[in-house]
């Protein structure tokens, strides 16, 4: 398998190299394939005298710069083989068949790569110098963003709409020189928000990476983002190549958010219909998404739903575990597409003056909030074949405090040069201003998010519903208070570039924190007609803490009907189908409930 895979990869992608190559360009036109396996599974529909059985594979196949590390090309491919199969024999017959279907899979994705990937070149021409650094005619609209490595050493440390101001690591440019950076993805691809996506829960089951597949394609439509995909077997895949080259590795850039997602699945129910033979399935499927920025602020925060319903005649079914998925897959598509609806960070310019060691951002709109970090522009003025103004960094600030309508930031670069009149900051704004120039987020006990939970019904997804729903509605600036613990096992360190200095790898420290409240007790139990309905009466709020004492606090009640249990239903029945119920009402109070609440300020 692995032999006809490396086979198939030199047949369809491998070309040769030019003559005369140093080692390091040799190296930087290396392309590392690897395959990835994130779903492999057996479900079965009973038929009446044999199985249909279904093999679901979800594979994906990465290209990987061996210099820079950066992922040219994620080609992901989901497939159902499927077939009928003797009802006595069918395990033995899947296994034995599954070698050659999954030989079948890495064709066909090989294939698709070998058709996707084109790889090109964006090219600039260096037009100006200001200091050490120079000015390149191409920028973000060009598919040019911070971090990017271009030509043989050079990096951009700014990059505007339609130029960039890049740096050589050694030696120096001339203007008229002409840079080329290696891509493999359309420019108007790379010219988008760039997102890392964090997959933190997922069902009993159900791999991790599986979830951050269906996700990333998500993402990844014509409205949507630029995918950073990662592998955690990077380092070692890079390391014999750099090695045998006797060449130093480069770390990729950081990516402008991380986008955190827990997956839960409700337990499916299942009961009589009022016609015979026929049973009725419910499955529920939620995914919550919290997109975070680099400073480890959560600027936009959507929850997906998907439920799937099916009238069972006899056994012939679709098994719970294949509507599940269809469910889960839905609930993560529907989260991404509101995303892509409505989320859309902006390019802010904001006046700034220098008070000794401080420097003061005039901030009206509450876009800044303490721990933000931005970067000091200057004028340049006019460069010959640029369109427009152009401005160079200075030095990076990093916000401190709020003092009204201005931000106090103090300086984070290397250097602290004295601010001149007409000096800006430039920051990339995402997400509803904050009401509050404090930092929330949730309270811990024991080391743990603090749920307060009363009452007699307990409810599983309590603290995804909850947190998400504070972070969307609050009027304040929330962060995840596991986040950084979440970020550092994935161990991104050892492929971008500093980004453990992130203030998102740092745990917050909140002057202020919430902690959600959730109550629900059976008030009434009653027959209708041949049907028993539960009415439970459901609180839910936020109190908001200060050294573990009440600063403010609110919710909301109501009183819930819970859906109609069919007659001689279980226990157990009752318990999941009052989750589904809860899960709605839960989500709808806790947002009110957190956008009525007034932040400190």
């Amino acid at each position: 398998m692995v032999a006809r895979f490396g086979a198939s990869i030199r047949d369809r992608l491998d070309g040769p190299l030019p003559d005369g190559l140093t080692r390091e360009a040799m190296v930087s036109q290396t392309v590392v394939a690897s395959l990835h396996l994130s779903r492999a599974d057996l479900w079965t529909v009973p038929k009446q005298s044999v199985i249909e059985v279904h093999m679901p594979i979800t594979l994906s196949l990465m290209l990987t710069n061996v210099l820079t590390g950066e992922v040219l090309l994620v080609q992901n491919l989901s497939t159902n083989v499927q077939g009928l199969m003797p009802q006595a024999s069918y395990e033995a017959q899947a296994v034995a068949e599954f070698p050659e279907r999954f030989n079948q899979v890495i064709s066909t994705l090989i294939e698709a790569a070998a058709a996707d990937f084109r790889p090109s070149a964006i090219e600039g021409v260096v037009r100006g110098r200001t200091g050490p650094r120079y000015v390149l005619d191409v920028g973000r609209r060009g598919g040019l963003r911070e971090g990017d490595p271009i030509g043989a050493d050079a990096s951009v440390v700014f990059a505007d709409a339609d130029y960039a101001i890049i740096e050589p690591a050694l030696g120096s440019l001339t203007v008229g020189q002409a840079l080329s950076r290696q891509i493999a993805q359309p420019v108007e691809h790379l010219e988008r928000p760039s997102m890392l996506v964090v997959t933190v829960d997922a069902p009993q089951g159900v791999a991790a990476s599986y979830l951050t597949t269906l996700m990333e394609d998500a993402l990844g439509g014509p409205q949507g983002f630029a995918v950073v995909p990662v592998s955690p077997s990077l380092p070692q895949i890079r390391e014999p190549a750099l090695t045998a080259a006797g060449v130093a590795g480069r770390l990729r850039r950081t990516p402008d958010y991380f986008l955190r997602l827990s997956v839960a699945a409700l337990d499916p129910i299942e009961a009589d219909t009022n016609v015979a033979g026929v049973r009725r399935r419910v499955q529920e499927a939620r995914a919550f998404v919290e997109v975070i920025n680099p400073e480890g602020r959560v600027v936009f925060a959507s929850q997906g739903v998907d439920q799937r319903v099916d009238e069972i005649v006899g056994d012939m079914a679709p098994s719970s575990e294949q509507r599940r998925d269809a469910a889960l897959k839905n609930a993560i598509i529907r989260a991404a597409a509101e995303l892509s609806e409505a989320f859309k960070p902006s390019r802010l310019r904001l006046e700034i003056d220098a008070a000794g060691d401080e420097v003061r951002i005039s901030d009206p709109g509450g876009v800044l909030t303490p721990g933000t970090d931005a970067v000091v522009v200057r004028r340049v003025g006019r460069v010959s074949g640029i369109e427009g103004e152009v401005w160079a960094p200075v030095t990076d600030v990093e916000v401190t405090a709020i003092e009204g309508a201005e931000a106090v930031a103090r300086y984070a670069g290397l250097e602290a040069p004295r601010i001149q009149r007409g000096d800006q900051v430039a920051y990339e704004a995402a997400g509803p201003s904050s009401r509050s120039r404090r930092i929330f987020a949730q309270c811990l006990a024991d080391g743990v998010p603090a749920l307060s939970v009363r009452g007699s019904v307990v409810q599983p997804l309590l603290q995804p519903i909850a947190q998400n729903s504070f972070a969307r509605e609050f009027s304040g600036a929330v962060k995840i208070a596991s986040f950084h613990q979440e970020l550092r096992r994935m161990g991104l360190e050892s492929q971008f570039d500093g980004i453990g200095a992130l203030g998102a790898f740092a745990p917050p420290s909140p002057e202020i924190c919430f902690e959600p409240v959730h109550q629900v007790d059976l008030s009434a139990e009653q027959a209708q007609g041949r049907q028993t309905v539960d009415t439970y009466d459901l609180t839910i709020g936020y109190v908001l803490k200060k050294d573990d004492q009440r600063v403010s606090g609110g919710g909301l009640q109501q009183r819930l009907s819970a859906t109609a249990a069919p007659p001689n239903a279980s226990a157990e029945y009752r318990d999941r189908s009052l989750q589904i119920d809860l899960a709605t009402a839960v989500t709808e109070l806790a947002r009110q409930a957190a956008r009525d609440l007034d932040p400190p300020l």
